[in-house]
C-alpha cells in the first residue's frame, strides 16, 4: 500500500510507463506507472489478507453495540464510533488494491483523492474518537461520584457526530481545490498515484499533526487515569463498594489504553514517516526498508481492536459469542 512516499522517487526500477494518455488538455500526457508483478501479488495479498478479519471484527462490534442493549453504555458509542472507522478502512481495501492492477486509474485525479480520501477520513475519526473514550475514562476514574452527570448519552452523541461531520468536510477540502496538488497528474512521469503527489505539502503536514497532537492528549490523560487510579486505590479499603467499582474502572481504563497503545503503533508511524517524506530529499532508505513494516501497522491496529475487546471485556466476549452461534440476542442484552 503506497501511501507514503512516492513509488516514482525510490522505486523505479520496479515501474515501467505504459502508453500516455491524453487528459484535459490535448498538449499534455499522463503516462501511468506499471507496477511490477511481485510488487502486486505481496502488496494486495497482505492488504486483502488482513482487510478479513477487519471487516469481520468490527461488524461484530458495531452489532454488538447496537443490539445489545447492555452493551449500550456511554463508552461503548465511542467504541462504536472507533469500529466504524476501522470498518471503512477495510472496505477500501478492493479500491485501493485495483490501482496495482489498472495503472491508467492514477491519471484521474478524482479517484486518486477518492483514493487516500479513505486513509485520511478514517484516521482523523479514529483519533478524535479516542480522545473521548480517553476523556470518558478519565472523568470516570477522576470524578466517578459525578460521571453519569458529565457524561451523558446526549453529549457523547453530540461529540461522535461533531467528529466524523468535521473530519468528512475537513477531508473533502481537496476535492474542491484547498489542499491538493493543482498540477496533479503531469507533475511527475510516469504518474504514480501517491499520497506525495496528489495532496499539497501543507495539507498533509496539518493532517499529520493533527493526528500527533490528539495522539499526545491521548497519552496524557491516561497517564493522569492510571495515576488517579492508584492514588485512589491505596486510600479505599479492599472490598468496599468503592473499591470494586475504582477496579472495574481501572480495567475499562486497561482496555481501552491497549486499543490505544495499538491505534498509535498503527498510525503515528504512518503519519510520520508521511511528514517525513515531505520533508526530506532522500526517500528511498524510508521507502524500501521502513515503508512496508509500517504499512503492515497501519493496517494490522483497525484488525486487532475487535480482538481486544473480545479478550479483555466479559461482555463482548459473550457478545461475539452470542451473535456467532445466532442465539437470541435479545435475550442476551435483557440479562
Amino acid at each position: 500500500m503506497d501511501i507514503f512516499c512516492s513509488e516514482g522517487d525510490s522505486n523505479l526500477n520496479t515501474m515501467v510507463p505504459t502508453a500516455g494518455h491524453m487528459i484535459g488538455d490535448s498538449n499534455r500526457t499522463c503516462n501511468p506507472a506499471l507496477y511490477s508483478e511481485s510488487v502486486v501479488i505481496w502488496a494486495s495479498a497482505v492488504q486483502c489478507f488482513i482487510a478479513v478479519p477487519t471487516f469481520v471484527g468490527n461488524f461484530l462490534v458495531m452489532y454488538s453495540v447496537a443490539k445489545i442493549r447492555r452493551l449500550r453504555t456511554v463508552t461503548n458509542y465511542f467504541v462504536f464510533s472507533l469500529a466504524a472507522a476501522d470498518f471503512l478502512v477495510a472496505l477500501n481495501v478492493p479500491f485501493y488494491d485495483t490501482f496495482y492492477f489498472v495503472g491508467q486509474l492514477a491519471c484521474d485525479k478524482t479517484l486518486c483523492l477518492l483514493r487516500y480520501w479513505f486513509a485520511n477520513f478514517t484516521q482523523v475519526c479514529s483519533a478524535l474518537s479516542l480522545v473521548g473514550v480517553s476523556a470518558d475514562r478519565y472523568v470516570a476514574i477522576v470524578h466517578g461520584i459525578s460521571y453519569n452527570r458529565i457524561v451523558t448519552f446526549k453529549l457523547a452523541s453530540r461529540y461522535i457526530t461533531f467528529v466524523w461531520v468535521f473530519v468528512f468536510l475537513y477531508s473533502i477540502l481537496p476535492f474542491v481545490g484547498v489542499g491538493d496538488d493543482h498540477d496533479y497528474p503531469y507533475d511527475s512521469n510516469p504518474v504514480v498515484c501517491d499520497l506525495f503527489y496528489v495532496y499539497s505539502t501543507a495539507y498533509i503536514l496539518t493532517t499529520s499533526g493533527m493526528v500527533l497532537v490528539m495522539a499526545a492528549i491521548n497519552l496524557v490523560l491516561y497517564v493522569l487515569i492510571f495515576h488517579a487510579a492508584w492514588k485512589q486505590l491505596r486510600l479505599v479499603t479492599s472490598g468496599e463498594d468503592a473499591s470494586l467499582r475504582l477496579r472495574q474502572e481501572a480495567r475499562t481504563a486497561c482496555t481501552m489504553a491497549m486499543v490505544l497503545a495499538v491505534c498509535v503503533l498503527g498510525y503515528v508511524p504512518y503519519f510520520v514517516l508521511v511528514a517525513l517524506c515531505f520533508v526530506t530529499d532522500d526517500r528511498t532508505l524510508l521507502t524500501l526498508h521502513v515503508k512496508p513494516s509500517v504499512i503492515c501497522l497501519y493496517f494490522g491496529k483497525s484488525a486487532l481492536n475487535p480482538v481486544i475487546y473480545g479478550w479483555r471485556a466479559k461482555d463482548f466476549r459473550s457478545a461475539f459469542r452470542q451473535v456467532m452461534l445466532k442465539r437470541d440476542v435479545n435475550h442476551l442484552g435483557a440479562k
